[in-house]
């Protein structure tokens, strides 16, 4: 799922926010300073897949969830109660920008999530509304096999000596890779 159009229909869609929806970096940076006003943002929360339903190929449908995080103005009422009141509006408007939207390459419209407090402050109430929307993985999303390649592999090759000499045996040993299969962990791990 693409971020960058889900901000762009939101600023489309005539929110209080404007052109003040970001994306996940810039949340990262706005939770670090202070904001100067109002502001949104679109980040990705998670992603489920189904289980894969073909025994030779891939078909998986995966749930995408992402969220638009919202600050609002909390400065004129310390309780919170005033910028807690203007949720109802705020989802509206954002209903109204991306609800029953089918993003391009997806199976399903946006649907709500649910929503949650992330952090109430002196300077702004920070909730979060989360939307749901899904895809399909399929077999031509993975690795393309080549059929031909699998024959090496319906086949074993091996040269006997049935009754080798000490000489052939001895050099049969030689060429036997057993230093690599006796790792002693102190190469590996620093015990000190």
């Amino acid at each position: 799922m693409k971020l960058g159009p889900i901000s762009l229909k939101l600023r489309l869609a005539g929110t209080r926010f404007g052109s003040a929806i970001f994306g996940s970096a810039e949340f990262a940076i706005a939770e670090l300073e202070t904001l100067k006003q109002e502001t949104a943002f679109v980040v990705p929360i998670a992603e489920t897949a189904t289980l894969n339903d073909m025994d030779d190929g891939i078909n998986q449908l995966i749930k995408e969830r992402f969220g638009v995080v919202v600050a609002l103005n909390n400065s004129t009422d310390r309780t919170g109660f005033t910028a807690f009141n203007e949720l109802t509006e705020v989802r509206s408007e954002i209903f109204k920008g991306i609800l029953g939207w089918r993003m391009p390459g997806t199976e399903s419209v946006t649907s709500y999530a649910g929503g949650y407090l992330l952090n109430i402050n002196s300077a702004y109430l920070w909730y979060v509304f989360t939307f749901d929307t899904e895809t399909r993985i399929l077999s031509e999303d993975g690795v393309e096999m080549d059929e031909s390649l699998m024959a090496d592999f319906e086949s074993i090759w091996a040269q006997w000596i049935l009754n080798p000499t000490d000489e052939e045996l001895a050099a049969i040993m030689d060429t036997l890779p057993l230093a690599s299969a006796a790792v002693d962990i102190e190469q590996l791990v620093d015990l000190s």
